[in-house]
């Protein structure tokens, strides 16, 4: 599988008491993500992070986005199959 790469941009952060929620979405200037989006690209994804982590961005920021295929994760099923 070869690696998908997704611009977006950081589109909310709100600070709770167990961390930093940021939320994302897709970066439409200049035909990003045509490789892979047939039209308008569609993404939606959110995580909690440490304050620490949270530090490093800010709404409005570009991101890249490096989906790759994880071999270790792959394994791991298939250990759990045989055990």
């Amino acid at each position: 599988m070869m690696a998908v790469t997704a611009k977006v941009k950081v589109s909310n952060k709100q600070q709770h008491e167990n961390g930093v929620t940021l939320a994302f979405a897709p970066d439409y200037q200049d035909g990003r993500n045509k490789e892979w989006a047939v039209r308008t690209p569609s993404l939606s994804l959110t995580m909690t992070v440490l304050d620490r982590v949270a530090e490093q961005f800010e709404v409005g920021d570009a991101v890249t986005l490096t989906f790759e295929k994880d071999d270790a994760g792959a394994q791991s099923d298939a250990q759990g199959e045989q055990g």
